[in-house]
């Protein structure tokens, strides 16, 4: 009993002597425990049971918790791995001292389990803190009544503890394979090991350039929102594996030009800082590109999710250019459902506004060359044309026009794209058409997510014979669409009595009912919590980079100390080496957030048509809020470095 409490004792001793590479490692565990566990006990501890949209809310935390649970999984290992470096040379050591790897073993075991024991214990403990306080914002985001009914979840809490103690213990396996394979004076000796000289490999370079041209060409060709966020993420794993490729080859051969220019290669600091990153640039490209990508995470993340919910009316206004809308196929139906509406209007004290009242018929079709045919291959809808067809009549009476139309005449309104020509063929029916501006709220009707052709025709046996042509068998149908106007009280209470005159009516009657009050209920249950997780993840994306950070400067501050002291041995002043080392930092810090901000900008174009999806399609919003997500991230960038800055200076200077 005696000899197995030293183990224990040895092990807090290690931990607390190592306290300065350890407490980061520590709060990077607490964190990662924290928020598994809050968006685990979200989705599972039956607090969402029952609220509006909780299909799609429980479906994002799912989401979320699996994209959590491999991020955290990553970020463990990877600081894990620093951790051991360090270790190395402390084991070694104890194994020269007379300690075998067994007892070895038996120390790192203990370490490994106090450090989960107290990760897991301050982690679920402050997820049981905070989780009532971070569903209190997600009910808010999602503009649900606010209730904090949400017990702690046992069931959270254990999957919890099992996914990261197999975490731990993985880590710990890998420590010790470590520990097992390399005799003492390897392990004394590892510490100070840097990477050797690597070598250049055009290869990797070659497929870096191409990779990121391949990403960024995908990333801008494609102008349909529907195939922007398809492709997008074909397009970023292409720009990920590129960065990666460039860091780690494209860095070392453009550090090995400037080796080869002598103007510049042999100055004191530019010797220095260019032969030491080539040293260890190996080691040092897959924390950078790990550090530009995180980079780009947040910067998408943060920039998207706040403009979708920044710009959640001009999303509504497109999706619903019309307070109330309504569809159906029995012409009488549209004769209730008006005069329901005026009663109940009139009844409140509110006017109805903005009537329109038409028939209609609509189909996708395929175009070559100014010829259109209907198709039901909806494979490829995101490539195919939208088809909406009026009549005259109803144009005239619902813009308060007089226009006439010939036999074999239309007028057409294209919008979500273009189409120049004065005539075309529909279902083999030749059309002259004249082009038109606008057609009542009709230029936002398509939400922007592809072509859409509103074409008005002379008369019924005009669209007959295009429905015909093409074989569609839908058939016309009546549209009622109005806005309100009157008190903020009055709309409110309109808004719920025709809400349940209508729903009386579903029962017996078969039509589409759409109401933009309606609609924002349905818009913040579905997109409040896609803005919840992207804030969430972008600041857990943010504590990953700063930690990545703070580890690459004490990592290199750990391989440049022996080095400038030899240097200064030798007659480099201070005040030379403290230069030196600026500019070295600065180029190698620096480096992945000025590559991520490039990556950002190309991005931009496919985020900002994928939006469209959601609604957003003011791009100015989306410039504004991406630029200051910019700046804001290169401050917090800066600060981070100036702090971890020091910190390297520290250790260079011992």
């Amino acid at each position: 009993m005696r000899k197995l409490s030293f183990y224990p004792r040895l092990a807090l001793g290690n931990l607390w002597r190592n306290r300065g590479t350890y407490l980061p490692y520590l709060l990077a565990c607490i964190i990662s425990i924290f928020t598994f566990y809050t968006l685990l006990a979200i989705n599972t501890n039956g607090a969402l049971n029952g609220m509006r949209g909780e299909g799609v809310v429980k479906s994002f935390t799912l989401i979320g918790t699996i994209i959590m649970a491999l991020f955290c999984s990553a970020l463990i290992f990877y600081t894990n791995s620093f951790l051991v470096k360090r270790r190395k040379r402390e084991l070694g050591l104890y194994s020269i001292l007379g300690m075998e790897k067994k007892n070895i073993a038996l120390v790192m075991f203990f370490e490994t389990i106090f450090m989960a024991v107290l990760a897991l214990v301050l982690g679920l403990a402050l997820g049981m803190l905070l989780s009532k306080l971070l569903f209190w914002v997600l009910l808010r985001m999602v503009h649900f009544p606010v209730m904090l009914d949400m017990p702690v979840s046992l069931a959270a809490a254990g999957i919890t503890c099992a996914l990261f103690g197999v975490i731990f213990l993985m880590a710990l396996l890998f420590n010790l394979r470590q520990v097992r394979l390399a005799n003492p004076i390897e392990l004394v000796a590892a510490a100070k090991q840097g990477e050797r000289e690597p070598k250049a490999s055009w290869v990797l370079t070659v497929l870096g350039l191409v990779c990121i041209g391949a990403g960024y060409y995908i990333a801008l060709r494609f102008t349909s929102p529907i195939e922007a966020l398809m492709y997008f993420l074909v397009a970023v794993l292409l720009v990920i594996i590129g960065t990666y490729c460039l860091f780690t080859s494209g860095s070392i051969a453009l550090l090995k030009l400037l080796r080869k220019n002598k103007k510049y290669y042999y100055q004191p600091g530019h010797f220095i800082s260019v032969s030491g990153m080539i040293y260890r640039m190996k080691q040092n490209a897959a924390g950078l590109a790990t550090i530009c990508i995180l980079s780009c995470m947040v910067l998408v993340t943060v920039s998207s999710t706040v403009a979708l919910n920044a710009g959640v009316e001009d999303s509504l206004n497109n999706q619903y250019p019309y307070e109330y809308a309504i569809t159906f196929y029995e012409p009488a139906d549209g004769d209730l459902l008006l005069s329901g509406a005026e009663q109940i209007a009139a009844a409140e004290g509110i006017k109805l506004t903005a009537l329109q009242d038409y028939r209609n018929a609509s189909f996708m079709a395929d175009e070559q060359d100014g010829t259109f045919m209907a198709s039901e291959d909806y494979q490829g809808m995101n490539l195919m044309t939208l088809v909406e067809l009026f009549l005259l009549e109803d144009y005239n009476h619902n813009e308060g026009a007089g226009v006439t139309l010939a036999p074999g005449e239309a007028l057409l309104l294209v919008t979500g794209g273009r189409y120049d020509g004065d005539s075309l063929t529909m279902n083999g029916v030749p059309l002259k058409v004249r082009h038109l501006e606008a057609m009542g709220k009709a230029n936002s009707m398509s939400r922007d997510l592809g072509r859409s052709m509103y074409l008005v025709l002379p008369d019924e046996a005009a669209m007959n014979a295009i429905l015909a042509g093409g074989g569609v068998e839908q058939p016309m149908r009546r549209n009622l669409a109005f806005d309100t106007e009157g008190s903020e009280a009055a709309r409110e209470q309109f808004h719920q009595d025709y809400g349940a005159f209508v729903g009386g009516l579903t029962t017996q009657n078969y039509f589409n009912y759409r109401s933009r009050e309606g609609g924002r209920d349905d818009w913040y249950a579905s997109n409040g919590g896609f803005l919840f997780l992207g804030i969430y993840f972008g600041v857990l994306f943010m504590l990953a980079a700063v930690l990545i950070i703070y580890y690459k400067q004490m990592s290199e501050g750990y391989d440049d100390a022996a080095r400038f002291e030899i240097l200064q041995k030798v007659g480099m002043g201070a005040d030379e080496v403290k230069s030196t080392i600026n500019k070295q930092i600065l180029a190698v810090f620096f480096l992945p957030l000025v590559v991520a901000v490039i990556h950002v900008a190309v991005a931009f174009f496919p985020v900002s048509r994928a939006m469209v999806i959601f609604g957003v399609v003011n791009t100015q919003l989306l410039v504004v809020f991406s630029l200051a997500t910019v700046l804001v991230y290169a401050l917090v960038y800066l600060l981070v470095f100036r702090r971890t800055a020091r910190t390297y200076f520290r250790i260079v200077r011992r």
